[in-house]
């Protein structure tokens, strides 16, 4: 997005004329977004859209219409659409928000102020932050890597096996000290190794019974978004991530919940959402209020966040994902275009944010 297309898009939210004439023009000019956001349609319509509705073939063409409009003005993905509430926001309320589009081109714009060379892989994110895991990991990337693997999941009596440039909870695997478990593992990824996927071993995190409590089989982990300054670590926003089910991984995108935090107290604020909308002030599976909860040693956290941002000055932004053991705080991953999920459970958007840390970092002077 250059500064051309960003004073059109500003100008088009005042006019209706430019406003056709700016959604006709990304219909043509700005092809890969307009294939990204057909392709995200369907599956947004069907998760989101009450079955009953889905019948009326006038409705769904307007909606559909309209999603596709407020993703080239708003730059939101049509599941935002409907997480966010856009279909009955005016433009004032949808300016609040950023949607994934737009973060999506933050963050490429400040990657290419400022290079990091780790980003995109699992393993050397661990090599470089590895005191903070407090845990023990080995990288997979070759056919000949299997007893490698076997010895250390016998050590640690099981593993969390990642490919090492996924995201999402998608690619995660635990495999347990177990022959054939192991065997039926090695199977699995040994055509992906000769292609050239690479795998990262970890050693298991054993929670604190005080995250464990919401959902036993997933490690529940909180995200900190943080935006480094000259002066500081900023604090964004944080989520309380939480498995389901018989799901391993937390993530919203895998069939966990998600639910925002107060940054200052460390308490949940309202229910936890999932990423097809549901919304629960308590866990379906456990039982445990959601709402209101106090996350333990949130001071301790909130340093630790702050001191990882540190290490890294010439990236600006980052979503550290963090688990609380016995020992206190953990580090899981990190992630560098970090979506801003906290805007989902509350509808509370991040655009004030954004304009204090991002644009004065990006040269931007006011909202397109």
């Amino acid at each position: 997005m250059d500064r051309a297309y960003l004073r059109f898009r500003g100008a088009a939210k005042k006019s209706r004329i430019l406003k056709l004439l700016f959604v006709f023009a990304c219909r043509i000019l700005r092809k890969d977004l307009n294939q990204k956001i057909r392709k995200e349609l369907p599956k947004a319509v069907e998760t989101f859209v009450p079955d009953d509705r889905k019948k009326d073939g006038k409705y769904i063409k307007k909606l559909e219409k309209d999603i596709i409009e407020n993703g080239f003005l708003y730059s939101v993905s049509p599941s935002e659409y409907f997480l966010l509430g856009f279909e009955t926001l005016n433009d004032r309320e949808k300016l609040s928000f950023v949607g994934d589009y737009e973060k999506g081109w933050l963050c490429q714009r400040l990657g290419k102020l400022r290079s990091v060379k780790i980003w995109g892989d699992k393993f050397k994110i661990y090599q470089f932050f590895r005191p903070y895991y407090r845990r023990e990991a080995i990288s997979i990337k070759a056919p000949g890597d299997a007893e490698a693997l076997f010895d250390f999941i016998k050590k640690h009596n099981g593993a969390i096996l990642k490919e090492v440039d996924s995201s999402m909870g998608k690619g995660v695997t635990l495999v347990r000290n177990d022959p054939e478990e192991m065997k039926r593992c090695w199977d699995s990824i040994s055509d992906s190794l000769q292609k050239g996927t690479a795998y990262i071993a970890e050693e298991l995190i054993r929670q604190s019974a005080e995250t464990a409590v919401f959902h036993p089989k997933s490690v529940n982990t909180v995200r900190v978004m943080t935006f480094r300054t000259r002066d500081e670590a900023a604090i964004l926003g944080a989520v309380f991530r939480i498995g389901r089910g018989d799901s391993v991984v937390d993530n919203a995108g895998s069939g966990g919940m998600i639910a925002e935090i107060n940054p200052e107290t460390g308490l949940v604020i309202g229910d936890a959402i999932t990423e097809a909308g549901e919304k629960f002030a308590s866990h379906p599976d456990s039982g445990t209020r959601i709402d209101g909860a106090a996350l333990p040693k949130w001071e301790e956290l909130l340093e630790l966040s702050k001191t990882l941002a540190s290490m890294l000055p010439d990236q600006k932004y980052v979503g550290w994902d963090l688990a609380l053991t016995d020992q206190g705080w953990v580090m899981v991953e990190a992630n560098s275009r970090a979506q801003f999920i906290n805007q989902y459970p509350n509808r509370i958007g991040m655009r004030e944010r954004v304009r204090k840390y991002f644009y004065p970092e990006l040269g931007l002077t006011k909202d397109y």
